[in-house]
């Protein structure tokens, strides 16, 4: 009883020093400080205070759940810092990116703390690895860490993480390289991650992305692209027990020398389930896309598709281990393409591999159809026998394959029964149908609204609906699907041209791929053959040539708008598909403006005018001598025409000469400015005499 007591009272000193703390630092809020710690006093109120000086013998040995947010700084060194002061518990949030720096080390995590990255980023500069943790209950989230590089070509270069009950949430992996786990290295028991993208990633040995070791691991909803293992597990290299990978999507990852193109697995008692596999390929080895080795494995719902083990068996995996259970999955278009197991070779006892669909894709038109064997049993090889709407239409052994003769061009679903060991096994042959792609090539005006039309059906005209259509113009590409009557339609916008449409439906597991190329032929405008003119007053005629789309003319009696001078005429095409206007207007430049349906065109009229005189200066004298010019609307000069001058109310008149000119001889003009109007019916201009 009196050491309870005295317990009691140190407890209450400590207790009520940390509240006359608390008021303390209240009271005492600076402005300067660039850290901040969220206390929790009780679940439904917190308060913020900003730290300034705090007595870690004093508080150290609490647990928290404080939240301290990084400074303004942003070198490896200045996150360091901050994780070297935060306490047991505390979550560390980041408000800006961090940038190693020369002389930077890799980030060290040793107690059991939260880091928020808030989505920024940490850049290693293929410089250093990011994070090394040695601690149990260490949470990592929203954080993206690229340029990570292991320089000891060690483990995990972005995380390299040794501790249980690791916690790693929404966070991107990009362009980081080590030697196991070229983005993260994890030894520890009961870990998870969740949630993340890894891309661009490699590890000179296993593990392209990540590196696992140790029992009950949870792996699900990440993503996995582009990473590459020189020997196994293209994106993850899987060792321990118990471990769960489920929701993830793997695409285009690469076991170079060895084996487990997406997944290399090493442990009983594993799952793996609802994963998709795409374009994965094991280079040297087996496992296109999983190599598995382990004994109660469990690997359901999944699919793949366009797995490849370039050189040994298991196009998509690769199985070893006692007890397995293989069910639910499709298979798609996966190739071992050197030995056995075009999609599953199998190798273990009393194993279930059963439920599953592979899909065949064949050509156009194929009668007959060799298939390797999808399903290869090591040291077994079973009597199989193959159903059409529950008649049997082959026999033979599972190891051989299978020949199917007599096709028509139509899909077949076929039943696949062989009774092991382990009982009886049903899977499902898919023999896809002939698809047919069906548009016409396209002729048409910039931005005058046509689609690109298309139509998906099988061999007998019957829509296939829902399905992604891909259509490729001057190297885009555009996903479009088609709806229930299995049309779609792409509205063009290119620019005026002539372009190839590349149009690829890639085939489901019913229906084989199939392509179509069409052309496209974009003319600019209907509007033709206007040109910009310079003519003489009276002397010519603006026309255009109307057309359609497919470039030939467009005929009669289409209306044509003509705005020139701000009046607008309204004439018809002839036959030949043109409409003109005489030019009327007086010597200037003009802007028209031509207007067929909702397009428009502008062009420049520069109208030269049929007489000319330039304007004179010069000293008095008793005869001046003034000369003006008169040429035809075509622009040649007119002789023996009679040309008018009026000057100071005295009128002249002379005629042109062969060269169009006409002079008059203007006697004892007085010093100034004169005024000169020279008249030739229409025509008139205006000119000034000034006598010095």
């Amino acid at each position: 009883m009196e050491e309870f007591l005295k317990m009691f009272k140190n407890f209450s000193k400590i207790l009520m020093f940390l509240l006359f703390f608390v008021f303390l630092t209240v009271s005492t809020v600076s402005a300067e400080d660039n850290v901040t710690l969220d206390i929790d006093l009780n679940e439904e109120n917190s308060n913020y205070l900003e730290i300034q000086d705090i007595d870690n013998g004093i508080l150290g040995n609490f647990k928290s759940n404080n939240t301290l947010k990084a400074s303004s700084s942003n070198s490896f060194k200045d996150l360091q810092n901050i994780i070297d002061n935060a306490h047991i518990g505390d979550t560390i949030t980041l408000n800006k990116d961090y940038t190693y720096t020369t002389g930077d080390s890799p980030i060290f995590i040793g107690k059991s703390i939260t880091i928020d990255g808030k989505n920024h980023i940490i850049d290693g500069k293929l410089a250093t690895k990011i994070l090394k943790i040695r601690e149990e209950h260490v949470t990592i989230k929203n954080i993206k860490f690229i340029n990570a590089k292991s320089i000891n070509n060690d483990y995990g270069s972005a995380i390299d993480w040794n501790g249980d009950y690791a916690n790693l949430q929404y966070c991107s992996f990009n362009n980081n390289h080590a030697d196991y786990g070229g983005a993260i290295s994890l030894s520890g028991t009961n870990g998870k991650i969740s949630h993340c993208s890894f891309n661009n990633n490699t590890a000179n040995r296993y593990g392209g992305a990540v590196s696992w070791y140790g029992g009950n691991g949870v792996l699900s909803g990440c993503s996995f692209n582009n990473n590459t293992a020189f020997f196994s597990g293209g994106a993850v290299e899987w060792s321990g027990a118990n471990g769960f990978l489920s929701g993830c999507s793997f695409n285009n990852n690469h076991a170079a020398e060895s084996s487990g193109g997406a997944v290399y697995w090493v442990g009983d008692n594993g799952f793996l389930s609802g994963c998709s596999f795409n374009n994965n390929h094991a280079a040297e080895s087996s496992g296109g896309a999983v190599c598995w080795f382990g004994d109660n494995g469990f690997l359901s719902g999944c699919s793949f598709n366009n797995n490849t083990a370039l050189n040994d068996d298991g196009g998509a995996v690769y199985w070893v281990g006692d007890n397995g259970f293989l069910s639910g999955c499709s298979f798609n278009n996966n190739h071992a393409a050197q030995w056995d197991g075009g999609a599953v070779y199998w190798f273990g006892a009393k194993g279930k591999l059963s439920g599953c669909s592979f899909v065949i894709f064949r050509s156009k038109n194929t009668s007959f159809l060799n298939i390797p064997n999808l399903i290869y049993y090591n040291g077994k090889d079973y009597d199989v026998d193959y159903y059409n709407n529950g008649v049997n239409i082959n026999s033979g052994k599972l190891n051989n394959g299978v020949s199917f003769s007599g096709l028509n061009n139509n899909k077949y679903n076929i039943t696949m029964k062989y009774m092991t060991d382990n009982g009886m096994m049903i899977n499902y042959l898919i023999i896809t149908g002939d698809s047919y792609l069906h548009a016409k090539n396209i002729a048409m005006f910039h931005n005058d609204g046509s689609s690109y039309v298309l139509k998906l059906t099988d061999a007998q005209g019957n829509p296939i609906k829902n399905q992604i259509i891909q259509i490729t113009i001057a190297n885009k590409n555009y996903n479009i699907k088609t709806n229930d009557k299995g049309y779609a339609q792409l509205k063009i916008k290119q620019k005026a041209g002539n372009y190839k449409i590349t149009t690829k439906f890639k085939g489901n597991n019913q229906y084989s791929p199939t392509k179509i190329i069409n052309t496209l032929k974009i003319l600019k405008s209907p509007i033709t053959q206007n040109k910009n003119m310079e003519i003489y007053y009276l002397g010519g005629t603006f026309k255009v040539k109307i057309i359609k789309n497919n470039g030939k003319n467009a005929g009669p009696g289409h209306k044509v708008q003509f705005t020139i001078n701000g009046k607008t005429y309204t004439k018809k095409t002839n036959k030949e598909g043109y409409a003109s206007i005489k030019i009327t207007q007086k010597p200037k430049t003009y802007k028209i403006t031509t207007q067929y349906k909702k397009y428009k065109t502008t062009n420049q009229i520069k109208i030269k005018p049929l007489l000319t005189a330039k304007n004179i200066i010069k000293k008095k004298t008793k005869i001046t001598q003034f000369q003006a010019k008169l040429v035809n609307n075509k622009g040649k000069p007119q002789k023996q025409k009679t040309i008018t001058f009026k000057i100071n109310k005295k009128t002249y008149k002379a005629k042109t000469n062969k060269n169009g000119i006409a002079t008059i001889k203007i006697k004892n003009l007085q010093k100034g400015k004169h005024t000169i109007h020279t008249q030739y019916t229409k025509s008139q201009i205006k000119n000034t005499i000034q006598i010095k």
